[in-house]
Parts: structure tokens; sequence; C-alpha cells
């Protein structure tokens, strides 16, 4: 397996390594080498992320749904 440079330093340098190498190390169980603060860091960004699609979709839906029943559109006549 290759050796991988420092976490603190590979997390601001090459984020897709920084991932490779996170993932590496806790499939092998290494839970003391994990980069611990910037793991969290983006399990919180990606909770973020996912709730702001959500509402933006939740809002695009509620948008076409008042449309159709305020709008009438010509398959209505």
């Amino acid at each position: 397996m290759a050796e991988f440079p420092a976490k603190a330093t590979l997390y601001g340098q090459d984020f897709c390594l920084w991932v490779d190498a996170t993932v590496a190390k806790l499939r092998a169980g290494e839970f003391g080498k994990v980069d611990w603060e910037h793991l969290i860091e983006e399990v919180e960004a990606l909770a973020k992320r996912d709730r702001r699609e959500l509402e933006s979709r939740l809002r695009l839906l509620m948008s076409y749904l008042l449309r159709r029943g305020y709008i009438e559109s010509p398959e209505d006549y």
C-alpha cells in the first residue's frame, strides 16, 4: 500500500487523495490515524448540501403544483 502524506497537509493539498487515504484507514480499522476533524467537517457539509438540495426540489415541486392548480393548461380544454 502506498504511503500518504501527513493528514493535516494532505487535506489542503489533494482532496481526492485525502478521501482515498481516509477510506483506506477506515477500512483497515486504523481509527487512530484518521483525520477526524476534517472527516467530521466533510460529513456535516454533505448533510447541509443534501438538506439544501431537498429544500430546493420541494420548492420547485410546490411551484409546479401551484401553477397546475391555478393556471389552465391546454389539456384542460
